[in-house]
């Protein structure tokens, strides 16, 4: 029995209330009656009773209502489910996260921090891309959503290493090839493709196009050639413009 219940149980006019449910009927009739009759011909020390019996009745219906309501509002992210068959070949292994959830952001907070990034500035673009508003319903499977992290952070580090390539420093452009070359190795990544390739996948069509993170194999085939021009051209419409000011107007060599 939680406190609440003791509460009202204790408060009904029956001491002994058979159950809960006519405890709660008591305790609203006796709250209608008590606040609805004025006290006639009533000693002080039996109306200050009946006030404190009354404020007691009254902050058990608050806190009643109060938890009602926190527990209507609370929706978890999380929700132990996971995708099969057709489904999960389409959506990803994982867990199935609920989008609309009221702790979403804690939860996609964790997702972007097991990513590594080369500023604040992008991990919070991550972290803002999985906090759009969505529709009801939406849902995403974890791997998904760390393989749309993986995305953002690729970005940002080819971006960094092609502002270092070009500014000539070679040391910072070193560490940021480092990077993505570990990148490759990435649970975010190798969760949705073991096997990144720019040729690895066959379309519809039967053109041989990028696996998952195709691209991702491309930038580091670039930077192993020195090439930001190359590089730009692997994360073509996989980075926004604004992104990646670097790769746009940079067209430096390492070597």
């Amino acid at each position: 029995m939680t406190e609440l219940d003791a509460l009202v149980l204790s408060a009904a006019p029956d001491p002994v209330a058979p159950d809960l449910e006519s405890a709660w009927l008591q305790v609203k009739h006796r709250i209608a009656n008590e606040t609805d009759e004025a006290p006639q011909e009533v000693r002080p020390s039996r109306w200050r009773g009946r006030k404190t019996r009354v404020a007691v009745l009254g902050a058990a219906f608050v806190v009643a209502a109060g938890g009602a309501a926190a527990a209507a509002e609370f929706i978890t992210t999380h929700t132990g489910k996971t995708l099969t068959g057709w489904e999960r070949d389409a959506g990803g292994p994982g867990e199935v996260l609920n989008m609309g959830g009221t702790d979403r952001q804690e939860v996609f907070s964790g997702l972007v921090g097991e990513v590594p990034f080369p500023d604040q500035e992008s991990r919070d673009r991550a972290l803002a891309m999985l906090l759009k508003p969505v529709g009801p319903n939406a849902s995403i499977s974890s791997s998904a959503a760390n393989g749309q992290v993986a995305d953002v952070a690729i970005c940002a580090w080819s971006d960094a290493w092609a502002g270092a390539v070009t500014s000539g420093d070679a040391q910072r452009a070193a560490r940021d090839a480092d990077v993505l070359r570990s990148a490759l190795s990435w649970s975010a990544v190798r969760t949705l493709d073991d096997q990144p390739s720019m040729t690895g996948y066959r379309s519809d069509q039967g053109r041989q196009v990028p696996t998952r993170f195709g691209h991702l194999q491309g930038v580091v085939d670039a930077i192993d050639a020195g090439s930001v021009a190359a590089a730009r051209d692997a994360l073509a419409s996989k980075c926004a413009p604004e992104d990646i000011p670097h790769l746009e107007a940079g067209s430096g060599s390492a070597r």
